[in-house]
């Protein structure tokens, strides 16, 4: 994904979540480009480098990435494109909305949204 394309993505997160003081990325040529590292200059994010070859230091994301590929990619042959991206997003709303996180006590993000707002779950640093 070039630059650009994630500083557009970054902006629509910052739109539905607010901006974050910092952000953790790895040393891919996409958060090393000019475009990127301008951007959080300006809007004043830090950018917080993993160390190369050290994937374990961005957990979140790794464990994403095996969650997306054992639940999507390795279980369909896709046809086309098109395909690709209706059950990437299928798995998005289900991963994002209803599959529980170790890191929310095994409750889902909706189930432990509910929980926070009744003051029976403390704010996750990851959420801030």
């Amino acid at each position: 994904m070039p630059g650009i394309r994630v500083v557009e993505c970054l902006r629509e997160a910052i739109e539905i979540y607010g901006k974050p003081l910092a952000i953790r990325v790895d040393n891919g040529p996409e958060f090393l480009s000019r475009v990127f590292v301008n951007y959080c200059e300006v809007e004043d994010i830090e950018i917080k480098y993993i160390q190369p070859g050290k994937p374990s230091q961005n957990g979140y994301i790794e464990r994403f990435n095996r969650t997306y590929r054992e639940d999507v990619l390795d279980r369909h042959l896709f046809r086309d494109i098109e395909e690709v991206n209706y059950e990437t997003q299928r798995f998005k709303k289900e991963y994002n909305h209803f599959h529980p996180h170790k890191s929310l006590g095994r409750s889902s993000p909706k189930e432990y949204l509910e929980k926070f707002s009744k003051g029976q779950a403390p704010l996750k640093h990851h959420f801030v």
